[in-house]
């Protein structure tokens, strides 16, 4: 499918306000798991954030070249990454339950997500780039 800025717009917000849900959620849960449980909330809510204001912010991201909104996206896909090899690692190392699955699947689609919106944020900000002038 290809995106249009209007889709990849509203594409962000509905990210960020999923995010944002799923995120305050687990900070109501975190009592019984610990700090680490709050700081990868805390995370999560900033990355909510961040992709909120870059839904705002959208049309003079993506005319700066998007730079902003693409490192964004690497740092999240880097996060989810390293969060990804923890969880499996732990899961490897304490012996494979079926609790680790949906925290890997969680980590995988949030890798997934960020990958689609970068590929596509790239190209929308390369049309918006006024053609270079020959010399």
């Amino acid at each position: 499918m290809r995106e249009t800025h209007r889709s990849l717009r509203i594409y962000l917000f509905v990210v960020a306000g999923f995010s944002l849900y799923v995120n305050l959620r687990e900070v109501g849960t975190c009592g019984r798991v610990g700090v680490l449980c709050y700081a990868d909330a805390l995370i999560g809510i900033l990355f909510a954030l961040g992709f909120l204001h870059a839904g705002v912010k959208y049309k003079a991201v993506v005319a700066a070249g998007g730079k902003s909104l693409v490192s964004l996206l690497r740092a999240k896909i880097a996060y989810n990454g390293l969060m990804l090899a923890a969880v499996a690692s732990v899961a490897v190392i304490s012996g494979w339950t079926p609790m680790y699955t949906p925290v890997l699947l969680v980590f995988a689609v949030g890798i997934a997500v960020p990958v689609y919106l970068l590929r596509n944020v790239r190209r929308l900000a390369r049309e918006v780039q006024p053609a270079a002038q020959p010399r």
